[in-house]
């Protein structure tokens, strides 16, 4: 239930998330890394604060306008990285993704959208005494919705870490992360709270 009066209705929403990643190494200073993951989200809403999830569902199999909308997003993505230690005090990281997000959005007419990117990733890293980390990873990026090019984006993320303190039962890190970014990219924040 809503605890503001003005905006009366119920918000039902599912979350299924699973992932799934896997590390071989094929030498001592050479490493690669494979995962994929599928994130689904269902949500419904209805004008009655008095509706169950069964209830919006079977109005919406019968056809019912009782219901708002109705949004139903897929999004997987596949992944593999590699890590090369050429010295023990520094890594270069590469790395191809691509992720496909499937959304169906409904009111009164249904909007089906299917959206693609394809990451590419280059960076490296510092490993300074055994207490810092630096890094710095550059991500190309290519973004498709329903076939139609959007174009092409680039980030930037910065990364330093540091344990001032570390002990047997207790360690303290502190982390430093920026993420520039620039041309066309998905907003994940609206991914996340649609």
């Amino acid at each position: 239930r809503n605890i503001n009066v003005a905006a009366t209705g119920t918000t039902i929403k599912s979350n299924l998330y699973g992932k799934l990643t896997g590390k071989y190494s094929l030498f001592s200073n050479l490493s690669f890394t494979g995962s994929y993951s599928r994130d689904r989200v269902t949500q419904y809403q209805s004008p009655s604060i008095d509706m169950t999830e069964g209830d919006i569902k079977e109005a919406q199999s019968a056809g019912s306008s009782q219901f708002l909308d109705f949004l139903h997003r897929v999004s997987e993505e596949e992944s593999l990285n590699s890590t090369y230690y050429p010295v023990s005090f520094l890594s270069i990281n590469t790395g191809i993704a691509q992720r496909n997000i499937d959304q169906t959005y409904s009111t009164l007419n249904s909007t089906v959208t299917s959206i693609i990117q394809q990451i590419g990733t280059v960076g490296a890293g510092l490993h300074l005494f055994s207490c810092l980390d630096i890094g710095y990873d550059i991500y190309v990026k290519r973004n498709y919705s329903n076939s139609e090019y959007l174009g092409k984006g680039f980030s930037g993320k910065t990364t330093v870490s540091y344990i001032p303190f570390s002990s047997k039962n207790m360690n303290l890190t502190l982390t430093y992360s920026r993420i520039d970014t620039w041309g066309k990219d998905l907003n994940q924040l609206d991914q996340a709270t649609s």
